[in-house]
């Protein structure tokens, strides 16, 4: 990474010595929060009902394809 100071080592690390792919593992406990607040935020946006105006971009979209056909 451009700007990111050299390790005291003066060397990067190698996989498995604290390497970014090493610093990236989330908890499995973290992710298992995660994961159950990403399902409850997606269920309420699926659940939510489809606005007026793209119900009726929707059948507008319809009608030219009938047109077409």
């Amino acid at each position: 990474m451009a700007g990111k100071a050299p390790p005291p080592s003066g060397k990067e690390p190698e996989l498995g010595e604290n390497s970014l792919e090493d610093e990236a593992a989330l908890n499995p406990r973290i992710q298992e929060e995660l994961g159950k607040a990403l399902r409850t935020f997606s269920q309420d946006i699926v659940n939510q009902p489809i606005p007026d105006r793209f119900l009726a971009l929707l059948a507008q979209l319809e009608a030219k394809e009938r047109e077409g056909k």
